[in-house]
């Protein structure tokens, strides 16, 4: 095997690792906010000192998001909807709030 080629395939595999290196880091980059979001609205959920949250109140937490996007990363935390007697719409997380949800289910027709 000559030089050019030995050389030729160093290079290639020096930039095939090197684009894989940048592919998880800028995937990474790209996912952290969310995933960072995630971790807050959880803790939120499991806070101790409150068993639902509003939306409105995680909402002024997390700013910056889509009420829709905002929802789906409450879901992707654990979170699970419900609505108070005023229509408020609440959320709470499936670990402190699953035994309501059966509640619900038993007293309700779905």
């Amino acid at each position: 095997m000559d030089f050019t080629a030995i050389l030729t395939a160093a290079l290639t595999s020096l930039v095939t690792s090197g684009g894989i290196v940048w592919a998880i880091f800028n995937f990474r980059r790209e996912h952290l906010l969310d995933l960072q979001a995630e971790r807050l609205i959880k803790r939120l959920l499991l806070n101790p000192k409150y068993r639902f949250r509003t939306f409105k109140t995680i909402k002024h937490h997390l700013g910056g998001f889509k009420d829709d996007e905002l929802r789906k990363m409450i879901v992707r935390a654990g979170g699970i909807r419900f609505e108070d007697s005023q229509e408020i719409e609440i959320w709470g997380h499936y670990d402190r709030v699953g035994e309501t949800l059966d509640a619900e289910w038993q007293t309700k027709t779905n």
